[in-house]
C-alpha cells in the first residue's frame, strides 16, 4: 500500500481492532474456557502472525517515507530508521557469529519483536480517528470491556483473573497455554486512550477517565493503571493551562476521591487490601516486584561487564535465566542492543514525548491525533523507564502517530508541522 489511501486507513483501523480490543476478548474467551489457547502464551502466536501480515502489506510505506522529503525533516523519523538499521545489524551479527547456545532463541525473539514494532508503527501511520464506523465499534467494545470486568471480577481479590482460571493453570505442564491480566491490560489501555483522545467535552472526558480506571483496576494491571493515571495528569494539566478553571475542578474531584476512599472504603466499597493493585503500597513484599528487582540487578551487572555492547541474550545467560527473565525496563534494550541501541531507543521515547507535549499545548486538546500521541508517548516513556522491556511493542504506535499527525497538518494551510 502507498503512503495514504482509504484502503490503507481502513486496514489500519481493522488491524488495531484485531490486535487490541478484539485481542482482549480472545484472552477472555480463553480465561473462561470457551476456546482452547491454540495460539500459545496469551495469544502471542496470533499477535505475531498478524503483525507479519501487517508489516508485509505496509512494506511500501517504510520505503516511501524514507524518500519523502517532508518527513526527512523530522529528526525523530531519521532516528527511527537508524534504530531499525542498528537493530537488524546487531541481531544479524550475533546470529551469524555469536556461538553461545542461547543465541538462536534470543535472535528469533528479537526479530519477532522488530516485526511487531514495525507493524505497530505502520498502524500508527495510517490510523484514522475520524472514521465513523471505527469510533462506533471501538466505543461498543470499550463498554463491553467495562461490562466484562464488572461481571466477572473475583470479590476476594478484586481481580478479573482471580479464581477464573488459576486452578486450570496448576494443571498445565507449563505456562505457555494460558491467558493472564497482561493479555488484557495493553488492549484496555490503548482502547481507553483512543476513547479519551476523541472526547472533547470536559465532563464526559472525566467520566471516560473514571471508567477506564475501573477497567484497569479490576484487570490488576498495575503498570498500565499507573501509566494511565500519569498520562491523564500530564494531558489534563496541559489542556487546563489555557482554561485554568478546570484545574480547580480536577483538584476538587481528586480530593473528594481521596477522602472518600480513605474514610468510607470499608463502609461502601470492598476491601482493596487483598487486590493486586494494593501491592503498590508495599512493593518490598510483593513477589512480582522482587523477581523484577532480581532481573534488573542481573541486567545491570551485565551492562557493567560490557557497557558498550551489553550481553546479547542476557536473560538466558549463565544457566540461571530463561525466556521472559529480561529486565522489565529500558535496561533490557541496553543488554540486547548495546549502548547505541539504548541511546537511540531512549531518544525516540523522549523526543516523541516532548514533541507531543508541545503540540497538545499548542492545540489546546482540540486535535484527536495529538491527544492520542501525547497519552501514548507519556505512558510509553514511563513504562519503559520503570516497568516494561523492549518487547512491549505497542510503543512503536507513538512514532507512527507522529507521522500520521504530521501528514494531516501538512494538508492544512497556515499550520505548523513537526519541525
Amino acid at each position: 500500500m502507498g503512503i495514504r489511501t482509504q484502503l490503507s486507513v481502513d486496514f489500519a483501523a481493522i488491524s488495531f481492532l484485531i490486535l487490541y480490543p478484539l485481542y482482549f476478548f480472545y484472552n477472555a474467551a480463553i480465561a473462561f474456557g470457551y476456546i482452547s489457547p491454540v495460539f500459545g502464551d496469551r495469544g502471542a502466536v496470533l499477535y505475531g502472525a498478524y503483525s507479519v501480515i501487517v508489516t508485509l502489506i505496509y512494506i511500501t510505506c517504510f520505503v516511501l517515507l524514507a524518500k519523502d522529503a517532508r518527513f526527512q525533516t523530522i529528526w525523530l523519523m531519521k532516528l527511527l530508521y537508524i534504530f531499525v538499521g542498528w537493530f537488524l545489524f546487531w541481531v544479524s551479527l550475533n546470529y551469524l557469529f555469536n556461538r553461545d547456545s542461547y543465541v538462536d532463541a534470543s535472535s528469533f525473539k528479537l526479530f519477532c519483536c522488530l516485526i511487531m514494532l514495525l507493524a505497530n508503527f505502520a498502524i500508527g501511520c495510517h490510523l484514522g480517528l475520524m472514521i465513523k464506523w471505527f469510533r462506533v465499534v471501538l466505543l461498543v467494545l470499550w463498554f463491553c470491556m467495562l461490562v466484562f470486568v464488572l461481571s466477572t471480577f473475583d470479590h476476594e481479590t478484586l481481580s478479573v483473573h482471580g479464581g477464573l482460571y488459576r486452578d486450570e493453570i496448576k494443571g498445565l505442564e507449563g505456562l505457555e497455554n494460558f491467558a493472564s491480566y497482561q493479555g488484557f491490560a495493553r488492549s484496555a489501555l490503548l482502547t481507553s486512550f483512543i476513547i479519551l483522545a476523541i472526547t472533547k467535552t470536559f465532563a464526559i472526558r472525566l467520566l471516560v477517565e473514571a471508567i477506564s480506571l475501573v477497567i484497569l483496576f479490576f484487570l490488576s494491571a498495575r503498570s498500565e493503571l499507573v501509566g494511565f493515571l500519569f498520562a491523564v495528569m500530564v494531558f489534563e494539566s496541559l489542556v487546563s493551562l489555557k482554561k485554568p478553571s478546570r484545574i480547580f475542578v480536577l483538584a476538587f474531584f481528586g480530593c473528594f476521591a481521596a477522602i472518600f476512599l480513605a474514610y468510607f472504603n470499608n463502609s461502601f466499597l470492598p476491601d482493596i487490601s487483598d487486590s493486586r493493585v494494593a501491592a503498590l503500597s508495599d512493593l518490598a513484599d510483593d513477589h512480582s516486584w522482587q523477581m523484577r528487582s532480581d532481573f534488573n540487578d542481573r541486567a545491570f551487572m551485565q551492562i557493567i561487564d560490557n557497557p558498550l555492547f551489553g550481553k546479547f541474550g542476557g536473560e538466558y545467560y549463565e544457566g540461571i535465566g530463561a525466556e521472559g527473565t529480561y529486565a522489565h525496563n529500558i535496561l533490557s534494550v541496553w543488554v540486547s542492543l548495546g549502548l547505541p541501541g539504548f541511546l537511540l531507543y531512549l531518544s525516540l521515547l523522549l523526543g516523541s514525548f516532548l514533541v507531543a507535549m508541545k503540540n497538545v499545548f499548542r492545540t489546546g486538546g482540540n486535535s484527536d491525533l495529538w491527544n492520542l500521541t501525547l497519552l501514548t508517548s507519556v505512558t510509553a516513556l514511563l513504562l519503559s523507564l520503570f516497568a516494561k522491556s523492549i518487547h512491549e511493542v505497542w510503543f512503536a504506535l507513538v512514532l507512527g502517530l507522529l507521522v500520521n499527525v504530521g501528514r494531516e497538518e501538512l494538508r492544512l494551510p497556515g499550520r505548523r508541522t513537526l519541525e
